[in-house]
């Protein structure tokens, strides 16, 4: 797994670019952010096989671009993803019952 570390708003967040391909040919590049990761289990094949374990991130939030797109400013960058952090803190304050 190729991951980046990226810091913003003072929390620290591992990042990782990836490109989907759907049915059409098209590509989709887009950039997830995570702090933590997990392991996933699976048969190699649907019922038997061996048992193949596969470290995935736990993703908090993603952007619909890659983030190291030259196409787009470092200013329009840092705001999207302030305001991405911000919600994510957001999400964990109601989490612990801090509404107001």
């Amino acid at each position: 797994m190729n991951t980046n570390k990226i810091t913003i708003k003072e929390r620290d967040f591992f990042y990782q670019e990836l490109v989907q391909v759907d049915a059409g040919d098209n590509e989709y590049k887009y950039t997830i952010f995570y702090q933590d990761t997990y392991v996933e289990k699976y048969k190699k094949y649907l019922f038997f096989g061996p048992i193949i374990e596969k470290t995935q991130p736990k993703t908090l939030f993603s952007v619909p671009y890659h983030i190291t797109d030259p196409n787009i400013t470092k200013n329009e960058l840092r705001t999207y993803l302030e305001r991405k952090v911000e919600l994510l803190n957001r999400k964990e304050e109601i989490a612990k019952g801090e509404l107001i």
